[in-house]
């Protein structure tokens, strides 16, 4: 926060964005196919979710969550925009942590199970050790839509790295962390997709991912962008950024 990271709008940076989350957002309605549904999944001071409105994302079709109420309170007076967006689309609690039923009956996100057709997530990962990264890619599938046959997505990036494993961040209240290769990223989700409780569910996955390096312009206050980003080189060995696109396609019901 102190350092304005919020202000790099990760998500209008993101390969996928405009032809795989504004594009379909901005479609107008059929009648008879459902309109899609965006999730911004640890909005923060939701810059990411404002973004995707002002570039003609339709409110309607926008939710957002976090678990900390302060940031979701702070981004509307950062924004000064109370009066024009659906504040009851603004979830908080959103505990992706949530399992017991007594857990799931406080948390706002349950409301969107099997509701949300392109879910967002940005440093939320990065933020947790490997057996907490398995419950969040399990609550991500629980909330994605299920009925439509087409292919429902995971887009955000994390901090990563070439060689996977757990890190320790200094002053963190949580321990240890863990980051994520190309390879190990798509090997969560396809251990968590072959659990029991999804495996005869799920009819494909498909996970892609890049690391990037990124490059500040603190020397230029006058530039258009706060940071910028540069392929990374696959023999770094530095914490990178990790962009990805998780599609998961489920199969008809029966």
């Amino acid at each position: 926060m102190g350092s304005f990271r919020f202000l790099d709008l990760d998500l209008a940076r993101h390969g996928a964005y405009k032809e795989h989350v504004l594009a379909p957002l901005r479609e107008p309605a059929v009648p008879g196919i459902p309109e899609p549904l965006f999730l911004d999944c640890g909005t923060c001071l939701g810059q990411d979710l404002r973004k995707l409105i002002a570039d003609g994302a339709p409110p309607h079709r926008v939710w957002a969550s976090d678990i900390e109420p302060q940031f979701i309170e702070s981004g509307f007076k950062l924004f000064r925009d109370g009066d024009k967006l659906p504040r009851d689309h603004f979830l908080c609690p959103g505990n992706l942590f949530a399992e017991s039923a007594e857990d799931l009956a406080e948390d706002k996100l349950s409301i969107l199970h099997g509701r949300v057709t392109i879910l967002h997530i940005t440093a939320v990962f990065h933020l947790f050790n490997l057996d907490n990264h398995k419950r969040i890619v399990n609550r991500c599938l629980q909330l994605l839509r299920k009925d439509t046959g087409t292919p429902m997505l995971v887009v955000g990036a994390h901090v990563g790295c070439h060689k996977p494993g757990h890190f320790y961040r200094e002053g963190s209240v949580a321990g240890h962390k863990y980051q994520h290769s190309a390879e190990s990223w798509e090997a969560l989700w396809r251990d968590i997709c072959g659990q029991p409780q999804w495996k005869d569910k799920i009819a494909n996955i498909e996970v892609k991912s890049k690391m990037y390096e990124r490059v500040r312009n603190d020397e230029n206050p006058d530039a258009d962008e706060i940071a910028t980003l540069s392929e990374a080189d696959p023999l770094s060995e530095e914490r990178l950024w990790q962009m990805f696109e998780v599609w998961v396609t489920f199969k008809p019901e029966q």
